[in-house]
């Protein structure tokens, strides 16, 4: 499992990558769980492996998702900050 956290609009989620079914070893497909510390629950799950950070002074997430290559995108935010699932709605449309 791979983890790290993400504080956006003054709460704290845990963003980690793992196996969906570890009895199958076989299986090399990751998911990427976003779970949310304030809530007690996981909101956003992604068949994939990807890393999303927050930069707050420039009100910037940035997503990075393994392909062929590793891709990098920017998502620039306004001054009225949405909630976080707003967000990720919009990130998975891309």
């Amino acid at each position: 499992m791979q983890a790290h956290f993400l504080e956006y609009n003054h709460q704290a989620y845990i963003i980690y990558q793992a196996h969906p079914y570890p009895c199958n070893l076989y299986n090399t497909k990751w998911s990427t769980y976003i779970y949310s510390i304030e809530n007690k629950k996981i909101i956003y799950e992604a068949p994939f492996s990807f890393s999303l950070d927050y930069q707050e002074k420039r009100k910037r997430f940035i997503l990075q998702r393994q392909k062929p290559r590793i891709e990098t995108r920017f998502f620039e935010l306004k001054d009225d900050l949405p909630p976080i699932e707003e967000v990720l709605k919009e990130i998975k449309k891309k």
